[in-house]
């Protein structure tokens, strides 16, 4: 058992990226990372704890989130919404929920190429036309297996929006994350029942898509 991904600390924290304030993630490198993330790997669960400096994890209340969530898709309902359409919004709200972690990808492949680095307005800029070219690339069908997480993400959420009847439960906004985290790069991935032909089922067959077995 001790070789099972999720159970590693890093997984088990769920939710929370583990961050070291001695290495800020915008001036790592690579070199930097890659180790941050194998003495992570090695570390008990109370071994993080202890280097992060935290003396306890206050989670998100997931079930007050689920019910704001499912309140508001209904109140948004339209059965005249396509699947692309609801999906497209799903990819909007993504990019702004990413908006940070996508312009520091953004600045990271500048810094690679020698660019100058934006500051003030420009990084405002440079964060928008980010947010904007994911979402209209999504929007034409320009992005095929490109950026899974996020097609998976968003997917999951306009399948669930669309269907009227269907409520989204606290517990599936972890099974969604292990989903988009694993399927598009693992050959077999197991859940429950009802995540499983969610991801094999028309529109999304994610297991066409990204070559994985999907097994309950």
């Amino acid at each position: 058992l001790e070789h099972k991904v999720w159970r590693r600390p890093g997984f088990i924290l769920g939710d929370m990226d583990i961050q070291f304030p001695t290495l800020p993630h915008t001036t790592a490198t690579a070199d930097q990372s890659l180790k941050a993330l194998d003495l992570v790997w090695d570390c008990s669960f109370e071994d993080v704890m202890n280097m992060t400096g935290q003396k306890s994890i206050n989670l998100p209340d997931w079930d007050s989130i689920a019910k704001n969530i499912n309140s508001l898709n209904k109140q948004n309902y339209s059965k005249d919404d396509s699947f692309h359409d609801i999906f497209t919004k799903e990819i909007g709200g993504l990019t702004e929920l990413y908006s940070g972690i996508l312009t520091d990808s953004m600045l990271q492949v500048l810094a690679s190429h020698n660019a100058p680095q934006p500051t003030g307005s420009e990084l405002s800029q440079l964060s928008a036309m980010t947010r904007n070219t994911i979402y209209h690339a999504f929007r034409l069908n320009k992005i095929h297996n490109e950026l899974p997480y996020f097609r998976i993400i968003a997917s999951l959420h306009a399948m669930i929006r669309r269907d009227e009847r269907r409520n989204i439960k606290k517990n599936d906004f972890h099974d969604f994350g292990h989903a988009a985290s694993a399927v598009p790069y693992s050959d077999y991935f197991f859940t429950d029942k009802s995540l499983e032909v969610l991801l094999c089922s028309s529109p999304l067959q994610f297991n066409h898509l990204y070559n994985c077995t999907v097994v309950s």
